[in-house]
């Protein structure tokens, strides 16, 4: 079994590494070893930055998710998606996955089958969400962008679990009514991601959590 290693090059780009055999390591601030069956795919490719990289195996796919900022006049990040069915030899084309105004960033994401989740935080002056999106085909398309974390404010530190039809998600965040308490909340999905549950406030403390 193929088992991709990833790191952040020293020119900040991501970089994936096919280990095809054992027994080496991949230094990215050193050119690659010369041994045979080593191979290194610059997956970004971009004028822009190239951070908060998060990288998945599941059911003999691969994908990956991050941060970039090359489409951007200001520096705000985009949340970009590559996928690859194949165990990393070719990944697809460039998704852009956030499509927003604001600074997206922070990544999650999962898989069960041939259904992907995405989730991530979007930065504004007034306020942050969480948005979602999925894709029912290892990542060839992905369906409109949900918003999470409606109801809440200041929401980041986006995390996304899957089991069969159910996805989690789960972030930390503020009520409307106490936005100085930072609360972990939650909402289900029983039929992919399609459609999510109400918020559900897991830590209901007096405290931040």
């Amino acid at each position: 079994m193929i088992q991709p290693n990833i790191s952040l090059s020293m020119f900040r780009k991501i970089l994936i590494l096919a280990l095809l055999c054992t027994g080496a390591i991949y230094m990215p601030s050193h050119s690659i070893s010369p041994m045979a069956g080593y191979s290194a795919s610059n997956l970004s490719n971009n004028n822009g930055y190239s951070i908060n990289q998060k990288l998945l195996q599941s059911n003999g796919s691969t994908y990956i998710v991050w941060t970039d900022t090359s489409n951007s006049t200001n520096e705000n990040g985009n949340i970009l998606f590559r996928g690859s069915n194949n165990g990393g030899y070719r990944f697809n084309d460039i998704f852009i996955l956030s499509n927003k105004t604001g600074d997206s960033n922070l990544p999650a994401i999962s898989s069960y089958g041939s259904n992907v989740y995405v989730a991530w935080e979007e930065e504004s002056l007034q306020n942050s969400h969480i948005f979602f999106r999925s894709s029912p085909n290892n990542g060839a398309t992905f369906g409109k962008i949900l918003d999470i974390s409606n109801g809440t404010i200041w929401s980041t530190l986006a995390k996304v679990a899957s089991n069969k039809n159910y996805v989690y998600v789960v972030w930390v965040g503020s009520n409307v009514g106490d936005p100085k308490n930072f609360e972990v909340f939650l909402r289900r999905s029983n039929d992919s991601g399609q459609s999510f549950g109400t918020v559900i406030d897991l830590s209901r403390s007096g405290g931040d959590s």
